[in-house]
């Protein structure tokens, strides 16, 4: 339109910073078997948004698996004037193998689904567009402490004589460990051109899951004859990661998001085998399982503890504002006690509560009147600050998670900018003072120290410019937890000094 001979022309000036919007943190995502679930409410694989004081969309979910325990476990954490979580469900297939070790093994893997078919924990990825909301606080509850360790070697101790050569004899195995739900690993041995059976000769078929020692391994005997020995091996197991958490980081990945993942419990030595298999920014390992009271039957059960872990997470993001401040310290709410009682001691770093922590295990531990030594005087308190890396500049999860809080409301703000400004100066002022005043904002709130905004020529030649690049930077120290206080104590002879000086005026004045 052109402008009038004779009149007035209003144009908006646009080269105003943008207030940035942070984004959502707390949204929940929760997956694993709920049989008794209505499919049509809650389709396999799909996720399925639901807020946690939904009552009629929660009794569609049924009563059987971890998943309503978990949405009780979490409503059990909200805080003041928190009603509701808000959480995204996928629920996937239970195992079909009447073999309750296969059907296990069965389950886990449809936990960890297939990313070409996007099952799983990949339908998780279909979450931002499906329903608006992205989860970026997950847990497979129940499905993360299970490790699938595995046949590793098999030795032949004693060389088979006698057999038939080419002929194929059976290998089996038996026990690999009080685990009940142990697949057994399957093999077998072809005799070679002399009639023996030696280590080569041995094939495996397949390597077995669950084992927590090596299997008992039985070789068939020869025909009866003059000089026939029967072989005899041993075998050794391969530790292997679980296979949900193995598979989970690429998926945060994507989403942005961390997990709470737990072992199961049984042993310090068993939850630092398990911690061993993970090395992960996003990934929160804690120490396993919680009792609770069945609200169906009464009967006292152990039952994940990383939903509870979340509805803390929750309450705390509620509580400060913005994700940078640690769930450590906090109450668990809802639950009889701990799965295993561990020592620990505020003081003494010899105690398996201690070790754990060092190993970058969340724990929980019970409270104690009159134990000064204690984490508190009474209830079962959450102790974790840490997620699974050996980077200790991003080893806490309150910085990670506040710095994809920075990042994700960078992003939601600055592409507001694309393709609808030119490079000018006053459009690259613009930007600067937009991510200058939120990073002024988190710091005013205390959840960052401080900050820094850069632009560098040097960043910016003229063929960067001209290809419509800019680059700007910025540089934020967030808060570290605080998980040590030293104090120095000592003798103040000074005060001595000033007593006697005291003494020495008073008494001169009295005579």
């Amino acid at each position: 339109m052109s402008d009038p001979v004779f009149g007035i022309v209003i144009r908006r000036i646009d080269h105003e910073p943008r207030p940035v919007i942070g984004a959502d943190m707390s949204t929940i995502g929760l997956i694993g078997p709920a049989d008794e679930a209505d499919a049509a409410v809650y389709p396999l694989n799909t996720p399925v948004l639901i807020y946690s004081n939904d009552t009629t969309k929660l009794k569609k979910l049924g009563a059987l698996g971890y998943l309503p325990d978990a949405i009780r476990g979490i409503n059990d954490q909200l805080g003041e004037f928190q009603s509701a979580a808000r959480m995204v469900i996928v629920r996937t297939a239970t195992g079909t193998n009447a073999d309750p070790a296969v059907k296990l093994q069965q389950t886990i893997a449809n936990i960890m689904g297939d990313s070409l078919q996007g099952t799983g924990l990949s339908a998780f990825l279909q979450a931002p567009d499906k329903l608006a909301v992205t989860p970026r606080l997950i847990a497979a509850p129940g499905y993360t402490g299970q490790m699938a360790n595995s046949l590793g070697t098999l030795t032949v101790n004693t060389i088979g004589e006698g057999y038939e050569p080419n002929e194929t004899y059976t290998v089996t195995f038996t026990g690999g460990g009080t685990n009940a739900t142990i697949v057994q690993a399957t093999a077998h041995a072809v005799a070679n051109t002399d009639g023996e059976i030696t280590t080569n000769d041995i094939v495996i078929d397949s390597y077995g899951a669950w084992y927590t020692s090596a299997p008992t391994v039985a070789i068939e005997a020869p025909p009866a004859g003059g000089g026939a020995v029967t072989a005899t091996a041993t075998a050794t197991i391969s530790v292997g990661a679980n296979p949900i958490v193995a598979s989970l980081t690429s998926i945060l990945n994507q989403l942005v998001a961390h997990a709470v993942v737990e072992s199961t419990g049984s042993s310090e030595v068993a939850d630092k085998d398990w911690r061993e298999t993970i090395n992960s920014q996003r990934i929160i390992p804690i120490s396993g399982g919680c009792r609770i009271m069945d609200p169906a039957t009464g009967n006292i059960l152990i039952r994940p503890l990383a939903p509870r872990i979340l509805g803390v997470a929750v309450r705390r993001d509620h509580e400060k504002g913005a994700p940078f401040h640690s769930w450590a310290n906090q109450p668990i709410q809802g639950i009889l006690g701990p799965a295993r009682d561990m020592k620990f001691s505020i003081v003494d770093g010899a105690n398996e509560g201690q070790s754990l922590l060092s190993a970058n295990i969340g724990i929980l531990v019970r409270g104690e009147v009159g134990n000064d030594f204690a984490i508190s005087s009474g209830g079962f308190i959450f102790v974790g600050t840490d997620v699974a890396t050996d980077d200790p500049l991003w080893m806490f999860y309150n910085v990670t998670r506040g710095r994809d809080y920075i990042h994700l409301g960078l992003i939601r703000t600055l592409r507001s900018y694309l393709g609808r400004f030119n490079i000018t100066g006053h459009t690259i002022k613009a930007i600067l003072n937009t991510m200058h005043f939120f990073l002024r904002d988190l710091m005013a709130d205390e959840h960052i120290l401080g900050f820094k905004v850069h632009f560098r020529g040097s960043q910016n030649s003229a063929e960067e410019i001209r290809l419509g690049h800019l680059t700007v930077s910025f540089a934020a120290e967030e808060a570290p937890v605080l998980r040590k206080i030293t104090t120095e104590s000592a003798r103040y002879r000074p005060a001595i000094d000033a007593m006697v000086k005291q003494l020495e005026a008073q008494l001169n004045m009295a005579v």
